[in-house]
């Protein structure tokens, strides 16, 4: 079920800039077309909240000043029939102390693809989308890792975020 606007993948614009950058991101196999989660409710493949296996892919942080700052954590999930991948953005609440429930933001089909070239490239395409993007600055800081480590993130900030 189509929950939004398919991003026709920019794959070649988004791999040719990843090169451009110096930085590789790996084949977009045919038929990988990220979806924003536009109207997660009207989804009925789509879980209410990520499923105890879901994959941590990072967390980083934004920090504009001593009382302004976003903590955001990326999970990568399936969907219940198992044929598409979730994406979801998890913030944390610095005035509750607390996690807000996690959001999907994304889906694409598997295409045989492991978890994380997965998150590589839905990440990068989800970014890539102004409305998906969770700020118009570059993060600051990977503050954990997960299934893509330092260097695969800042590959991605090259390219979401130019200088």
């Amino acid at each position: 079920m189509n929950t939004g606007d398919a991003m026709e993948p920019e794959s070649t614009d988004l791999a040719e800039a990843h090169r451009q950058a110096g930085c590789a991101l790996p084949p977009v196999p045919d038929g990988f077309v990220v979806t924003p989660c536009t109207n997660p409710k009207a989804d009925p493949q789509l879980p209410a909240k990520p499923p105890r296996g879901a994959h941590h892919v990072a967390t980083v942080e934004w920090s504009w000043s001593p009382g302004s700052s976003l903590i955001l954590s990326v999970l990568l999930s399936l969907d219940s029939t198992q044929r598409r991948w979730v994406l979801w953005h998890q913030t944390y609440d610095d005035e509750t102390w607390t996690w807000d429930p996690p959001r999907p933001v994304a889906t694409a089909p598997r295409c045989g693809l492991d978890p994380r070239t997965a998150a590589l490239l839905m990440l990068a395409q989800a970014w890539a989308d102004r409305d998906m993007r969770p700020s118009s600055e570059v993060f600051q800081m990977v503050s954990d890792p997960g299934l893509l480590d330092e260097n695969e993130l800042e590959d991605i900030e090259k390219v979401v975020w130019p200088r």
